[in-house]
């Protein structure tokens, strides 16, 4: 893009003066009637406008707040109201005191007579009045034998202003007065740019500070003003968030060409220079910048604004580039998620050129917010290696470089399949039936490599022996939410996420065990005997569960559904408020006995065994969404009738 590069020259001095000031003296108020002060707004070099033509102005329906001190700094009276008295704009003006809930006009004003008749105390004006504004005096020694004395109240600052033709935006005309008596002369703290532009269907112009000095800043969400006892205000210190880029969106959408606007910007001094950005509606955008030459800076000074007229003028126009953040990750080798944020208003495409990167799409808006995008980044089991993925729209392409760390291959690792399970968490009350029909079209859809369960918690139906899984997911009942293998919490959508987290398990989890079952039922007692296959020595968590095969469940809002595999007995105890007990699995082969007396009798036609073991996280990144106790997860499972017998699926 063609950038036109100005001196800090080029912003030229506003020339124009302000209103000559004639002083009016307000009379001395008769008695009972009301009390009134005069005001001007400023003297008569001020640079200060408020209209197109130069002029600085009272309008009809302006308010002062006046605080009254004594010379030590004590408030005699805090913040009192005083609003205009004139039918059309004028540079001074009277102003009127305003009676304050509580007091009797004529009571009130006998109050203020005799304040304001003490020629020893001071006043301090502030514009514009807000109701509960605070203030105060202090004196600070200034070497060798003199003392400053200031008055200080707090602003809130915007870093959006309103962009009105011939004016600036009136929420941030500050203006300040120190006075002895009852007549008070404006200065103000702020001063600004004052600019136009050539450019049709401009809908957002921008100022940024120069990039050469890091500590250069516009402006602060909120800032201390001071004015002194020779009238002079400026700001005294910046706190909350700090401004390096002021906006500025135009009333009726689009600026007009060859109209004055105004930036407000608190004094300060920019030795970076500034940055102009224009955007139109199209998208579309165009830069400038102004660089102060040499050693030199550009001066925002209190009451003057300094001018660029026609500021897109030779400006060159393209759309936007994508704004990306960030645009360099570093995974560990276990993979994990790569994330960044896209900012843009445009269509615009994502793309990798690396196969071990899987797109998790994204979720956001770009143009109103961000587009958050999420990428699981399969595990590392070679050398160190790097990905580019393309952020691609009209304006451009901004690559985003992923580098992940090198790992270590799986000695002598075997073919293991895996069986998936979604632990289904549910109650009867409240909108949290989970909707059975996508749990059953993805068991259709997938076999007996995905299996479910569900774990209602309403003690009321008597089903809640096999609840703990909610106390691991710090579930809040009565909501309810699908966990895929232990690692991914979601509340809907289970039809089109169960590919997409069996792909992540698949390439981030190596599967570590698998799961043969036999189960045999004499009277009411159950044994179950489970071969557990082991490819690293370790402890895991081992569930087993007896659910039914159907069960037609009822409640506030599950509106007699009939749910398939609900849990409904434990066959080993829970520990740690975990599902499942600890065992000690040695390298290959295990055999592990259990047996339990059930209330019922059971049998293949009604009841199936659930089995899934939980592996440690240990170094492994934890990609799941949710808040959760414990380290485990579902490693594998297996789901099976009663009195049926399967093996483990190991080669």
């Amino acid at each position: 893009m063609k950038k036109q590069v100005l001196t800090a020259l080029a912003l030229m001095s506003l020339a124009a003066a302000s209103c000559k000031v004639d002083v009016e003296t307000a009379p001395a108020p008769v008695f009972g009637e009301e009390f009134v002060i005069s005001a001007d707004c400023g003297s008569p070099d001020t640079r200060m406008e408020r209209d197109g033509a130069g002029k600085m102005y009272w309008s009809p329906g302006d308010e002062i707040g006046v605080f009254v001190i004594q010379e030590d700094g004590t408030q005699v009276d805090r913040n009192e109201r005083f609003t205009a008295m004139l039918d059309a704009p004028a540079c001074t003006t009277k102003f009127s005191a305003v009676v304050p809930s509580g007091w009797e006009p004529a009571e009130y004003y006998a109050h203020l007579t005799e304040v304001w008749s003490d020629a020893t105390l001071e006043h301090i004006a502030i514009f514009p009045y807000v109701a509960g504004r605070g203030g105060g005096f202090s004196s600070t020694f200034q070497p060798p034998s003199s003392y400053i004395n200031k008055f200080t109240f707090s602003v809130n600052f915007t870093d959006v202003q309103q962009g009105i033709p011939g004016t600036f935006d009136p929420s941030l005309w500050v203006a300040m007065a120190w006075s002895k008596n009852d007549h008070f002369s404006f200065s103000y703290p702020f001063g600004g740019i004052k600019f136009s532009v050539v450019s049709e269907n401009v809908s957002k112009v921008t100022i940024t500070c120069g990039e050469k000095y890091k500590n250069d800043f516009f402006a602060s969400s909120k800032m201390d003003i001071c004015i002194y006892p020779d009238g002079t205000s400026q700001p005294s210190s910046y706190s909350g968030t700090f401004y390096k880029t002021l906006e500025m969106i135009p009333q009726g959408g689009t600026f007009t060409p060859g109209e004055t606007y105004y930036f407000v910007v608190p004094a300060t001094n920019l030795m970076g220079g500034i940055s102009f950005g224009f955007e139109k509606t199209d998208g579309s955008v165009a830069k400038r910048s102004v660089v102060p030459s040499g050693s030199q800076s550009i001066w925002i000074k209190p009451g003057r604004f300094k001018t660029l007229m026609e500021a897109d003028s030779g400006c060159e126009w393209k759309m936007p580039a994508p704004d990306v953040t960030p645009t360099s990750i570093d995974l560990p080798k276990y993979g994990g998620e790569a994330k960044f944020d896209v900012k843009c208003g445009k269509e615009y495409t994502v793309t990798c050129d690396q196969d071990w990167l899987v797109n998790m799409g994204g979720a956001g808006d770009p143009v109103a917010d961000k587009c958050t995008h999420t990428f699981v980044v399969k595990r590392n089991y070679g050398a160190a290696r790097t990905a580019t993925i393309n952020v691609t729209s009209e304006g451009g392409t901004v690559p985003v470089t992923v580098t992940q760390a090198a790992g270590e291959p799986l000695a002598d690792y075997p073919s293991i399949v895996r069986h998936h399970l979604v632990l289904a968490n549910m109650s009867t009350d409240c909108n949290s039936g989970a909707w059975p029909a996508e749990l059953a079209e993805n068991k259709a859809e997938y076999g007996d490599l995905f299996e479910y369960v569900c774990l209602f918690y309403d003690s009321t139906n008597g089903w809640n022996e096999c609840h703990t899984e909610h106390t691991q997911y710090k579930n809040k009942n009565p909501d309810y939410y699908y966990y895929f293998d232990g690692r991914r919490q979601v509340k809907s959508r289970m039809k089109t996420m169960v590919p997409v987290f069996a792909a992540e398990s698949d390439d981030v989890y190596p599967t570590l065990t698998s799961i043969g079952l036999s189960s045999s039922v004499e009277g009411k007692t159950l044994s179950v005997d489970l071969s557990v296959y082991a490819y690293i020595a370790q402890p895991y968590r081992i569930a087993v569960y007896v659910t039914e095969n159907a069960r037609n469940v009822t409640g506030i809002n599950v509106w007699e559904n009939t749910y398939k595999n609900v849990a409904h007995y434990m066959i080993n105890e829970d520990s740690g408020n975990i599902a499942g007990k600890m065992y000690q699995l040695s390298k290959g082969m295990n055999e592990i006995h259990l047996s339990r007396e059930l209330p019922v009798e059971v049998n293949g036609t009604s009841y199936s065994i659930l089995a899934y073991i939980q592996a440690p996280y240990d170094e492994q990144p934890v990609i799941r969404d949710g808040d959760f106790y414990g380290y485990y997860y579902v490693d594998n499972c297996r789901l099976v009738p009663v009195g049926t017998t399967v093996g483990t699926e190991v080669k």
